[in-house]
This record gives C-alpha cells, structure tokens and sequence, in this order.
C-alpha cells in the first residue's frame, strides 16, 4: 500500500489544502493528514480544534482513504509510526519551494534516504490563499467564505466575535 503523509499546522486548513488532499487522494491508497505542531508558530486553534476542523471539511467530500492525526515530534517519525514513504508539501511559489526543499533534504538524510518529498501546487484559483492571510481577513470580518469550508469560517467568525468582547485579544493555544 502506498502511503503518503501530508504535515502541516492547517491552523485553519482552507480550500487550497482541500485541493491537494482531494488530487493527492487519487495518486496513493492512503493519505495521512498530520495536524503537526511547530514551536517558532503561534496558533490560534488548539491541536484538537485544528483535527476537528480538517475532520469536519473533509466531512462533506467523498473520500475514504484519509487519516487525519496530531504530530508533535519529527514529520520522519510520523512516517515511520504510519508506514508512508512519502511527505506531500503543498507550494505556492518559488519562496514556499525554496523553504520546502531544505526540509526535503534533511527530512531525506534523517531517514538515511528512505522519505521522499513530493510538491503539489493548488489549482490556479487557491495559489494565493494562504491561512495567514485568512486569518487576518477574518479578524477584520472579511468574506472568507470562498477560502474555508464553513465549519472552519464558523470557529474564525467565533474566535473574532470572542476577541470582540475581550479587547481585541485572541486567545493563544
């Protein structure tokens, strides 16, 4: 069985992220979405919260070969507990791939060769969507709702109308 992991903080996931997992879905048996945990970034959702928002958009897709789990240690390790061969990082542009590649290669070096690292762009419609900038939008009630599945602008619409009522702070998970 083929298996890839495709890692990332999806704090939010959006429709970009959707794009790739539902193509990457049909070139493996099995797609293993890996809520990770990064300690340079501060997030917004919690790591249960993030698993429930990947779980509930991909709710409404008919897919049945995706696993979706929390990863706080090396992306390698994660592969090596849910036998995937292969990482699948999501590019934008030439600055994403750059900062991808270097990954690529100590991901690929700390495995002693066994990982590989394919890169997938979104369709031309999500290339620019990115879930900093979505985050932004919705803090100041902008229209997200062609970026994220509901279920995911429902909790930005939450935390905001939250930050409201608590001097503008977002609470840090």
């Amino acid at each position: 069985m083929k298996s890839v992991l495709y890692p990332g903080s999806f704090d939010p996931i959006t429709l970009g992220h959707l794009n790739i997992i539902e193509r990457a879905t049909r070139l493996f048996d099995e797609l293993i979405i890996c809520v990770a945990s990064n300690v340079d970034k501060h997030y917004i959702f919690s790591h249960a919260e993030r698993v429930e928002l990947v779980q509930q958009s991909l709710a409404d897709m008919a897919i049945d070969n995706v696993k979706v789990v929390y990863w706080d240690a090396l992306i390698i390790d994660a592969c090596a507990e849910f036998g995937a061969g292969t990482i699948l990082r999501g590019i934008r542009n030439m600055s994403d791939l750059n900062y991808e590649m270097q990954f690529s290669q100590i991901n690929n070096r700390l495995s002693n060769g066994t990982i590989d690292t394919l890169f997938m762009t979104a369709d031309e419609v999500y290339i620019n969507m990115s879930s900093t900038q979505i985050r932004e939008i919705a803090m100041y009630n902008g229209k997200i709702s062609d970026m994220v599945t509901k279920p995911v602008e429902n909790a930005l619409k939450r935390l905001v109308k939250f930050s409201s009522a608590n001097d503008g702070l977002l609470p840090n998970h």
